[in-house]
């Protein structure tokens, strides 16, 4: 099993879903001497397959056959041993219902021609995959896979060490860092409040807390798998855009950090265009964490979607994310970045234009 603290360069290409954690990304990272990750979030098996193999030949292209490649999966709802399942169908529905017709009205679907009958269409039993896709992690082993909104069952920690997997769960409290611990997570990724794109809270209707990733860290350095065992590997994901507050997390007990934000303009990435007008539009000045989007809150840039329909989104994922995925698309078509999820972190300004491995070094001093 790989041992993480070993790599060249302690960092993390954060498994961004949506495009721009591309194979071409992620291999970029690891030949910088990171760890790249594939985002298997959001996509179908085959999908992720495609994702994994192209990262690979990419690797082996540049002579790094066994270079090491992650994945990075949401735990869908059916999977997840720390969220309830859904109490009162009828009134999940009926919230979504309303949400749709709130988007439909809204100025923003009028200007893109998007009406109640072009939203997505949502299904509440949707697990995206998740049987095929770790069937496949089996079948093709990664180095490294982690997990983002919940803790699955301790069945499948034991499927992906038996395949020579190193299992991650990414984390927003102490108590759910412990509870990854002693369910067998190698890795524990802490993610603060300051992180772009979904907080990685294990119930859906959870509020996220506010602690930056620095606390969360120093909340969870001694956590261990059990009485005299070692602790797992420490990784600080939120607001880790420059040397300073890669050292701070180091200081504070990181073993390695996680990057997204920075990595959104880097040349092997797969950003896609309006999102990346969106990060340099001067018009977009902050941003919000909001369900607007997928349904499950998310650091993004604010813009006129979050403004218009971001207070009114139940809590409802994948729903809300399949309903607005037609306007959203419609917007990335039409160049209007006040119709895109732009999801970035509180810094985004700082993101530049650059080759990944140049940012990395920047991003550790080197």
């Amino acid at each position: 099993m790989i041992d993480l603290r070993s790599l060249p360069i302690p960092v993390i290409g954060a498994p961004m879903a949506g495009g721009p954690s591309a194979p071409t990304l992620a291999a970029a990272v690891t030949l910088a001497g990171g760890l790249g990750m594939l985002a298997g979030g959001s996509i179908r098996a085959d999908a992720l397959a495609a994702s994994v193999r192209a990262a690979r030949d990419l690797l082996a292209t540049a002579g790094a056959h066994d270079a090491p490649i992650g994945v990075n999966l949401f735990v869908p709802r059916i999977a997840n041993v720390a969220e309830r399942q859904i109490a009162d169908l009828a009134a999940h529905v009926a919230a979504i219902d309303r949400y749709a017709t709130h988007l439909a009205a809204s100025a923003l679907a009028a200007r893109l021609g998007v009406g109640r009958a072009d939203l997505g269409a949502f299904s509440t039993d949707d697990d995206e995959d998740w049987d095929a896709k770790l069937a496949f992690l089996e079948t093709e082993p990664v180095q490294v896979v982690t997990f983002t909104f919940g803790l699955p069952d301790l069945a499948v920690f034991e499927r992906l060490h038996a395949v020579g997997s190193a299992v991650g769960v990414m984390v927003t409290s102490r108590s759910d860092a412990l509870a990854a611990a002693y369910a067998g997570a190698d890795v524990v990724i802490a993610q603060g409040v300051r992180a772009g794109g979904h907080r990685s809270t294990w119930r859906v209707q959870e509020q996220p807390n506010a602690d930056d990733t620095l606390v969360v860290v120093r909340s969870i350095a001694e956590v261990r798998h059990g009485p005299g065992h070692p602790r797992p590997v420490i990784v600080a994901a939120g607001g880790i855009d420059g040397p300073q507050r890669y050292s701070a997390a180091r200081v504070a007990g990181a073993d390695l950090v996680q990057v997204g934000t920075a990595l959104l303009r880097a040349d092997e990435a797969g950003t896609k265009p309006t999102v990346l007008r969106a990060l340099t539009d001067s018009g977009l000045g902050e941003t919000v964490t909001t369900r607007a989007f997928s349904g499950r809150f998310a650091r993004a840039i604010r813009n006129e979607f979050t403004d218009c329909v971001g207070a009114l989104a139940p809590a409802a994922y994948p729903e809300v994310n399949q309903l607005t995925g037609p306007l959203r698309a419609a917007a990335e078509a039409a160049g209007d970045v006040h119709g895109v999820s732009a999801y970035a972190g509180e810094r985004w300004r700082a993101a530049r234009a650059a080759p990944a491995a140049e940012i990395l070094r920047e991003l550790v001093g080197r």
